[in-house]
């Protein structure tokens, strides 16, 4: 019963991992930025500074369209060499859209409107990996609405403020190991194992606001910050036991893992982005960006079911997050009035303490490199961009939580991100 208990507490480090990691938050808002490692607070010129930065639309005349999509493959396994096993996830290809709008009322005040995917993406691990019992698949989406007014305070000076209105679903699915149960209860029986699917999901209101100031005719500074908001997930829980032909087996486990209603909170910490950046010379911009993530906000995480059974309990997970914090420089070189190149790179820091490392989240520190090119006219504009990210191979140590499989091994993980956007000016 123990084994069965510890199962549980894992379902809550899958589940949270989704949501709450820097690795899985896409800041992959537009090409244009994404191109520039998303160094784009200070410069904030085109409609995706919605996102970045919604001060920065007060530099946009007329009314502005940009939207696209992001596609995001990631690649990742765990290896033991002691063992002599390595065994890749299953992860799907990601599209997680992008579209902003942004309108002049008059010469000081800006409308903004944004709608993104900031936290998602999905990990799947095959059955023959020993972590599926911590999860199998889980997938997660968070989609916000994000409407702005910014004005200018003076000809140098810019504020901005905004809401999220944000919808989140999340799902997991992992195998639940039952052997020990029939070692405890039916004379070592063998039993498959059973099968858990939650879905859970959630509405939110949050704020976010932005500062944008020209310091000179070719430097600018911006600052943005979003809210952080608590989410209350409450969804249904379906248990799939398996069927044995013995009544009295059958129907003890359906009695100790019956579907019913679940409920947890996740907290989505507040984001601060800082830039300073402009023009070096006529043709080339540069910039550099520091994300700052209030991740030590997410201590731990409850998970409460409304049936509770000897095998199905309310647990409370330890977390113990860190603050997370990035680095991020990009440039932009004009080659000619229609056609720009735009590169970047950046570091990205790991807030997951070694002792909550799970198969879900085996992240840790990362560094990527990105290029892209735009197309442009009076009117239009198309926007390219690709991404390499690579996760910095994690080990598994001794300290881990009780429960969590695998216990050795290390984890190793890349993505290979393509984005294309398209914006019109009326």
């Amino acid at each position: 019963m123990r084994k069965l208990t510890i199962v549980f507490v894992l379902l809550i480090l899958a589940l949270s991992g989704s949501l709450l990691a820097s690795g899985y938050a896409i800041n992959e808002q537009g090409a244009r930025a994404m191109a520039q490692a998303m160094a784009f607070a200070a410069r904030a010129n085109d409609a995706s500074a919605v996102f970045f930065n919604p001060a920065g639309i007060t530099q946009l005349e007329g009314t502005h369209f940009y939207t696209g999509m992001t596609l995001i493959k990631q690649i990742g396994s765990w290896s033991d060499d002691n063992q002599g096993l390595s065994i890749d996830t299953d992860d799907k290809i990601e599209l997680p859209p992008h579209l902003y709008m942004t309108h002049q009322l008059n010469d000081r005040w800006f409308l903004g409107f944004g709608f993104f995917v900031p936290y998602g993406l999905s990990k799947e691990w095959p059955d023959e990996f020993e972590g599926k019992y911590v999860n199998k698949m889980a997938t997660l989406h968070n989609y916000y609405i994000n409407p702005n007014v910014a004005v200018k305070l003076t000809d140098a000076i810019s504020v901005a403020g905004g809401v999220n209105i944000i919808k989140c679903d999340a799902k997991l699915d992992r195998f639940i190991y039952l052997q020990d149960l029939s070692n405890l209860f039916f004379g070592g029986y063998p039993l498959d194992d059973a099968y858990f699917s939650a879905k859970v999901d959630d509405y939110k209101v949050g704020w976010n606001v932005g500062f944008h100031a020209k310091l000179s005719d070719r430097a600018f500074f911006g600052a943005s910050y979003r809210s952080g908001v608590e989410l209350e997930l409450d969804g249904y829980l379906t248990l799939t036991t398996p069927q044995t032909g013995v009544p009295q087996i059958d129907g003890t486990l359906a009695a100790l893992f019956p579907s019913q209603d679940a409920s947890t909170e996740l907290p989505l910490p507040g984001n601060l982005f800082v830039g300073i950046g402009g023009s070096i010379t006529d043709k080339l911009e540069t910039e550099v960006d520091l994300q700052w993530v209030n991740w030590s906000q997410y201590e731990s995480l409850p998970f409460s079911f409304s049936q509770q059974t000897q095998a199905l309990q309310n647990v409370d997970s330890p977390k113990d997050w860190e603050n997370g914090w990035a680095i991020r420089w990009g440039s932009e070189y004009h080659m000619n009035p229609m056609a720009d190149v735009r590169f970047g790179v950046y570091y990205d820091s790991t807030p997951i303490p070694d002792h909550t490392l799970d198969p879900f989240l085996p992240g840790n520190d990362r560094f990527s490199f990105q290029t892209g090119f735009g197309l442009h006219n009076e009117k239009w504009t198309l926007d390219f961009a690709y991404m390499y990210l690579h996760i910095f191979d994690r080990d598994i140590t001794t300290d881990l939580e009780p429960g969590i499989v695998p216990r050795t091994g290390y984890y190793e993980g890349k993505a290979h991100l393509f984005s294309i956007s398209l914006g019109y000016r009326f």
